[in-house]
């Protein structure tokens, strides 16, 4: 078995309060077989929203996965959603970086958006992506151990910060890799930013990444796990630690 490959990432972000967010996705996944993962932090501008608890209700095209939504109601006024799809190869994407996606809000929202393609991961129909998550008021992200279902096995776990405000992080996990970050380019309660990294492992049953640097405060802090596909081949990433660690590129 080896842990599903990273094959590209992307970023992107809705700078305006719109109930239409335009998402980009990942170069590669023109081709069937590829796993598509879509973070999105988002501020809170005023109000509930129509779903449980009062969050905001998140609507995605077709065929998508939703996966973990997580708020801050109070103080940082930001959440957390993600989904996931399995190319078929039939969608009619291009492949090279511009393909996009429309996912709307019950409520105007700035959003700032990380998205990953994966090779060799399950199909989320089997087993979806597993997600913990904690909220942090005012601290640096550390994002909380995840225990993904049938390990020992070869996971990719991705770190993630969702927060408002609008400093980079300065490091993230160590031993982790390629961290991205996109923000909404403003420094209040009604912006948004997103940073992530990733780790691949081998034979992982549990992992508890380090925190991140981050000058500001977090609100959303989050693990994700993602499985390998049964019969992947040998082979193997790195094992899980604690820390932190320069960003990627």
């Amino acid at each position: 078995m080896t842990a599903p490959v990273v094959d590209a990432t992307n970023t992107s972000a809705e700078t305006a309060q719109v109930l239409s967010h335009t998402v980009a996705l990942p170069a590669g996944i023109n081709n069937a077989g590829r796993l598509i993962k879509v973070m999105i932090s988002y501020a809170i501008a005023g109000g509930l929203g129509g779903g449980p608890g009062g969050f905001m209700v998140w609507t995605w095209p077709g065929g998508w996965e939703p996966v973990d939504q997580d708020e801050q109601q109070q103080g940082g006024d930001n959440g957390f959603v993600c989904a996931c799809y399995l190319t078929t190869g039939s969608e009619g994407f291009t492949g090279d970086g511009s393909d996009t996606i429309e996912v709307t809000s019950d409520l105007v929202s700035r959003s700032a958006h990380n998205t990953y393609s994966f090779t060799g991961a399950e199909n989320p129909s089997t087993q979806l992506p597993e997600v913990t998550t904690s909220i942090a008021a005012n601290s640096a992200p550390d994002p909380p151990a995840n225990t993904p279902t049938g390990g020992p096995k070869d996971f990719t776990y991705i770190a993630v910060g969702a927060s408002s405000l609008d400093d980079t992080f300065s490091a993230y996990s160590s031993g982790y890799s390629g961290g991205i970050f996109v923000n909404t380019g403003g420094a209040n309660a009604n912006h948004a930013r997103c940073g992530s990294c990733y780790l691949e492992t081998t034979s992982s049953t549990t992992e508890d990444p380090g925190g991140f640097t981050d000058p500001d405060s977090a609100t959303a802090e989050v693990l994700v796990s993602i499985q390998e596909t049964p019969g992947s081949g040998k082979g193997g990433g790195k094992g899980g630690n604690k820390g932190g660690g320069k960003p990627g590129g």
